[in-house]
């Protein structure tokens, strides 16, 4: 009486993890599910990297006294994510 419930939930694991196993086999599958094509292989100097320098031009144009508070406040939600 004792074996029954030991073997009946082994058994019950057993199937279950079979069906786990096909399944994840029919998911990998090389045969269903097409390959990504190979990304191209990008090649990146430091002049490409932005740096402050690069900004700077800019905001000397657009950031006045009257309307520095508005840029702080709006780089400041960017940076934050919200």
């Amino acid at each position: 009486m004792k074996t029954r419930f030991v073997l009946v939930p082994l058994a019950f694991a057993s199937i279950l993890a079979l069906a786990a196993c096909d399944e994840q086999k029919s998911q990998n599958d090389p045969s269903t599910t097409p390959s990504p094509a190979p990304a191209a292989e990008v090649k990146l100097t430091d002049a490409d990297l932005p740096v402050s320098a690069d900004f700077e031009e800019d905001a000397e144009k657009t950031i006045t006294t009257a309307s520095y508070k508005a840029e702080l406040e709006s780089l400041t939600k960017e940076v934050e994510g919200s």
